[in-house]
């Protein structure tokens, strides 16, 4: 072990796996590395110790996958994970015996290929090294130079290679060296790396030491896997303030400055311009004037990188963790001070060496500082929890007065860990994404399959279907000018807390604003729905997708949560309103459906289901099928829907702002991953 840690050190390894640990009781069981967590396996028999071991950096962040239950018979196995390039990697070291019958090896080789599958299946990089007591010949898929010998190991080695698609290191093009074990004049090759195909790139160079030159202690040689470093450089992604808005904000300055400056502003000169980019002038204008307001009277909250745990904690409590630290760093300093006394007593040849008394001195100094950094410890820990628990109080009297669970949920999202590593995409022929922006590509490909699935256009051709009956049938009152009454209906309807689009203007906004304003953002959406023409800032997304179960580096198992300007919703909440009320006028949807339906809920179809049950009595078999429409249809075709709502006499300008509306512009949506 001395040898191994000297040269690990010496070429600054980042992990040092060990395939066989030997030892006794009078031998210290596994040296500490500074700067290296270990992991190992236990094996003891009689009064020695043995098994597989494993140090990793600990800036790796290693830490250790659970491992499968083996019997007595089974071989050495133990994984740990690493975030490394910015990529999660599962890390194996191994080593079955060379006594293992045939069929325990081919079972333990089973159980390592299966867990290096399901990792692969999540995204992660594996990397597999020990000791295999395997001969894999020179031949196909063995090691050139290498004896010609292929056992019933080594034939297991090359069907687990062959079935996962994964690379034998030893016999890479940038491997230097062949042998793994000699002893004398006998050479061998025993020992192998095996890693996830995707590593096969980043393979530098495996550097096997069969010369002899670096002695670690042992007849089987020294292995030095490097890898290239390719970690792509972090993006310094600045994140967008939110607004400082909470349930106990004072609106009167921003209604009031709101009101000033509705009062003064003046829908720009847009004589002359197409449609689209007048539309787009005057609602830019009106978004700059009530962002404007906001930051003079409203502010961005401060965006405070905390540590979990941590976050909002009282100036009391963040004072005694700074003493607790302080405790901490003079306890460490005493117990190496102690340690170092204890060495130099040791030394005889020193005339002046530390006394018995020093060290007695310098153990109680590392007692005292040990006791005062756990009165602290102790003392910050009360301290935080009774803080959380006055937040947690203060959550729930606040959920429980909105008579919602928002203010819940964001500080839950605020508090929450963040995961290092996201988990890698792959495309749908199952490639790999390792840019940012192949993966915004693959993502709009995907929205665009789920949004825009018709192979043709998506507007309505004037000359099918009868347009002109359909525009004649349509009720003009769908489509005239919004009133105030509308207005000021839908917007009451809004609710606090809500998530902003790509405009950034919250619905509180909105919902304190006073009637001048309100009669200007009148003017405008009257003025959108004139033209027919929706603003690009209405149509943009943001995307989050949200992951459901399964292989997450598919997009198909994710749920995308498309974020929307409020402003654009309450215009939709307009036309709804409108079309809900034709809808139920006119009886188009009968009464079968209750959901979505004014004034009709869920409770009335159970009600009326058990009636029917109920008076079925024990009578003969009552046939019930249940239908899962988000199964049935998962996407809508749109020529479909407007042909439908042509036949229903909505053909003339209310379909063409519906049209408008669905041309959502995926290519120029941003997307945020979590």
């Amino acid at each position: 072990m001395p040898e191994i840690i000297t040269e690990a050190k010496r070429m600054n390894a980042d992990v040092i796996a060990i395939s066989e640990t030997h030892g006794d009781e009078t031998r210290e069981r596994l040296p500490k590395i500074d700067g290296f967590k270990p992991f190992h396996t236990d094996r003891k028999v009689d009064n020695h110790w043995g098994g597989v071991a494993m140090y990793v950096r600990k800036d790796m962040g290693p830490y250790e996958l659970q491992q499968e239950e083996h019997d007595e018979h089974l071989d050495e196995v133990k994984w740990v994970a690493v975030n490394h390039g910015g990529n999660n990697t599962a890390l194996c070291v191994a080593y079955l015996t060379p006594g293992t019958p045939i069929n325990t090896y081919r079972e333990t080789v089973a159980r390592i290929r299966e867990k290096q599958r399901s990792l692969e299946g999540l995204g992660w990089k594996v990397i597999i090294m020990g000791d295999f007591n395997a001969h894999v010949g020179n031949g196909t898929g063995g090691v050139a130079g290498n004896h010609e010998k292929v056992d019933a190991r080594g034939k297991e080695i090359h069907r687990w290679v062959g079935d996962t698609g994964s690379i034998l290191v030893n016999a890479h093009e940038n491997c230097t060296g062949i042998w793994t074990w000699n002893r004398g004049e006998k050479m061998s090759v025993l020992d192998y790396m095996i890693t996830s195909g995707e590593v096969g790139q980043d393979i530098e160079e495996l550097f096997i030491d069969d010369g002899g030159e670096y002695d670690i202690g042992s007849d089987h040689n020294w292995m030095w896997l490097r890898l290239r470093h390719t970690r792509l450089p972090k993006e310094k992604i600045k994140k967008q303030p939110g607004w400082d808005i909470n349930e106990d904000t004072d609106w009167t300055p921003f209604r009031r400055e709101l009101e000033r400056a509705a009062a003064a502003w003046q829908q720009p000169d847009v004589q002359g311009l197409p449609a689209e980019e007048a539309i787009e002038t005057i609602v830019t204008s009106l978004n700059e004037m009530l962002s404007n307001v906001g930051q003079r009277t409203v502010g961005f909250k401060e965006i405070r990188q905390g540590r979990w745990g941590d976050s909002g904690l009282s100036k009391e409590a963040r004072t005694m963790i700074g003493r607790r630290k302080a405790a901490c760093r003079a306890h460490k300093r005493a117990a190496k001070l102690y340690n170092s006394t204890k060495e130099e007593n040791k030394r005889y040849w020193q005339p002046q060496r530390p006394t018995p008394d020093d060290i007695e001195a310098a153990k109680a100094e590392v007692d005292t500082r040990a006791s005062g950094y756990s009165n602290m410890q102790r003392e910050a820990d009360r301290i935080k929890a009774t803080d959380r628990a006055k937040k947690r109080e203060k959550m729930l009297r606040a959920a429980e007065r909105d008579k919602s669970l928002n203010t819940l949920w964001a500080e839950v999202r605020r508090l929450k860990k963040g995961n290092d590593g996201a988990t890698s995409l792959k495309n749908k022929q199952g490639q790999r994404l390792t840019t940012r922006e192949e993966i915004a590509q693959e993502l709009t490909q995907h929205a665009d399959s789920l949004f825009n699935n018709n192979s043709t256009s998506q507007h309505v051709d004037p000359d099918e279907g009868g347009t002109e009956q359909a525009e004649e049938q349509e009720e003009e009152s769908l489509t005239e000018s919004f009133s105030k009454d509308e207005l000021n209906r839908n917007i009451q309807k809004l609710k606090r807390g809500k998530a902003v689009g790509a405009d950034m203007i919250p619905n509180e906004f909105l919902k304190v604003a006073g009637p001048i304003f309100r009669e200007k953002l009148l003017g405008v959406l009257n003025q959108v729905l004139k033209l027919e023409t929706i603003p690009e800032v209405w149509r943009q997304s943001r995307l989050n997708m949200i992951p459901k179960k399964g292989d997450l580096s598919m997009l198909d198992n994710y749920r995308g949560i498309a974020i929307n300007s409020n402003i654009g919703k309450l215009f939709t909440k307009l036309l709804g309103s409108r079309l809900e009320a034709d809808v139920e006028l006119r009886g188009i949807l009968g009464k079968i459906q209750h959901g979505f339906r004014k004034g009709m809920q869920s409770a009335d179809a159970l009600y009326i289901l058990n009636r029917i049950l109920a008076q079925h009595g024990q009578g003969p078999g009552l046939a019930m099928a249940f239908l899962d429409i988000r199964k049935a249809y998962d996407k809508v075709n749109r020529e479909k829907l407007w042909a439908r709502l042509r036949e229903l006499g909505y053909g003339g300008k209310m379909l063409r702002v519906l049209q408008a509306l669905s041309l959502i512009p995926w290519m120029d949506s941003h997307f945020e991953t979590s």
